[in-house]
């Protein structure tokens, strides 16, 4: 599906949507430095798990806890891309899809309980500049 916009592409609408694709490629990827290259070095980012982290450093633990799970897999494409007239504000709209296991290492028996599949059909990630 192609992305849809009401706004004319400007470089501002091309950068949000360069970062959209880059944070797409790191999560697809499963790797945190690519991940962490993603957010300002005070970003922060809610996570079901660890709640509100702040920072790199919570980042990480917090990404490289999800890519620990087994199986896990990422998967986001921005369907709606949107920027303030002021060009500091940006928002994606999209679609999500998440899978793998809900815990890192198995049960004594061996077994993952909980895989996890989801999806989301519209999600927003917001970007201040």
């Amino acid at each position: 599906m192609p992305e849809v916009n009401d706004q004319a592409e400007t470089a501002e609408l091309s950068a949000v949507r360069a970062a959209d694709r880059a944070w797409a490629e790191a999560a697809a990827s499963k790797n945190v430095e690519r991940m962490l290259a993603c957010y300002a070095p005070d970003a922060m980012f809610t996570s079901r798990t660890r709640g509100l982290c702040r920072g790199h450093e919570a980042l990480r633990e917090a990404w490289s806890a999800l890519f620990a799970r087994r199986g896990y897999a990422l998967m986001w494409r921005a369907t709606t891309v949107a920027v303030s007239a002021a060009g500091d504000l940006a928002n994606s709209i999209g679609s999500w899809e998440r899978k793998g296991s809900r815990w890192a290492t198995p049960n004594p028996d061996g077994d993952l309980p909980g895989d996890l599949e989801e999806a989301g059909r519209r999600d927003v990630e917001s970007r201040r500049r």
